[in-house]
């Protein structure tokens, strides 16, 4: 899918049955928005949002912070996987962007692939900084003692991210962070607040390359740092989506548009299954809008969580063997 419609139908899990998920953040930030509640209404705050290089330091004084700048130069949606690239407008900077689910072994990656494009005899060096914005406060620590992975305790929900950070800080509001951007350094002592600010340091000249990856995770520490990572995830995606697709009833299509309809109606379907610990794998409505069951939508539930779902279980085509054996 080349042309995006709106943020809400472009949907990435952490694992292919779980209730975690991701979807973009508004386009005027580089960013996700992730969620792991069981219960939601519309227009709900997610639980997290992390965006990528809000600010960056020094502008062109040498001695405050700038506001990045920015537009999405093309993005591509397939399953479990975005591409977007990125083309900064004051800074000299073009990013590559994946942002997926990791096939191995659960979870989230983010992989943003940075090019200088500064002219020769100015280098690209500057600190960049991120921004997660969170529902409600939350207490932030170190879960790993090089503190490259943080664990976010959202009540009785965790959030672990991990990266190859130079340094993070934790704040209550949006100047208490916005005054140590400016400054350059992140000062913060706290451990409880509603925006975790993180830095990377990158120096570059014309035409080098450089990655910044994040993992995140719902589970577990362990999770994160194993889509942080991640390699090969593109071919790996495309694999593990292609023998789906294959597996899949064929019918005899009149045109291209039929057929690409059709495996389109099967990806959302998948999707939006969900294996509830009590009542096994069943459909739910639309992830990033609300969970649950409407009372008009409850027949074609029935039919794809009973008959349809059973039967790909018991042929072994949604997923391994043993999987397949927990249907329900």
């Amino acid at each position: 899918m080349k042309k995006i419609p709106r943020r809400t139908a472009i949907l990435v899990k952490e694992d292919n049955f779980s209730l975690n998920f991701a979807y973009p953040s508004d386009f005027g930030s580089i960013g996700w928005l992730l969620d792991s509640r069981e219960e939601t209404t519309y227009d709900e705050s997610p639980v997290a949002a992390i965006r990528f290089a809000e600010y960056s330091f020094p502008d062109l004084t040498g001695k405050r912070a700038a506001k990045s700048t920015f537009y999405f130069k093309t993005m591509e949606y397939s399953p479990s996987l975005v591409r977007r690239e990125i083309i900064f407008s004051n800074i000299g900077l073009e990013v590559n962007e994946q942002f997926g689910h990791n096939q191995a072994g659960g979870g989230f990656f983010w992989d943003l692939q940075l090019k200088c494009k500064s002219h020769p005899p100015y280098p690209f060096e500057k600190r960049l900084y991120s921004i997660v914005t969170l529902g409600k406060p939350a207490a932030v620590e170190a879960a790993t003692k090089d503190r490259q992975t943080l664990r976010l305790k959202l009540g009785d929900k965790k959030l672990f991210i991990a990266s190859h950070l130079d340094g993070f800080g934790v704040y209550e509001t949006t100047e208490d962070y916005l005054r140590d951007i400016q400054r350059g350094r992140l000062s913060s002592s706290r451990h409880t607040g509603r925006h975790v600010v993180l830095a990377h340091r990158t120096r570059l000249n014309m035409g080098e390359t450089a990655r910044v990856v994040f993992g995140a995770s719902f589970e577990s520490a362990a999770k994160a740092k194993r889509a942080r990572d991640v390699v090969n995830c593109e071919r790996k995606i495309a694999e593990t989506w292609d023998k789906w697709f294959a597996s899949l009833p064929s019918l005899n299509f009149e045109s291209e548009d039929d057929m690409r309809a059709y495996y389109k109606c099967w990806w959302v379907i998948r999707s939006n299954y969900y294996k509830h610990p009590r009542w096994g794998k069943t459909v739910l409505e639309a992830l990033p809008v609300y969970r649950g069951y409407w009372q008009w939508a409850l027949p074609a539930v029935e039919w794809h969580s009973t008959l349809n779902l059973l039967q790909y279980c018991q042929q072994d085509h949604f997923s391994n063997r043993s999987e397949s054996n927990s249907c329900q």
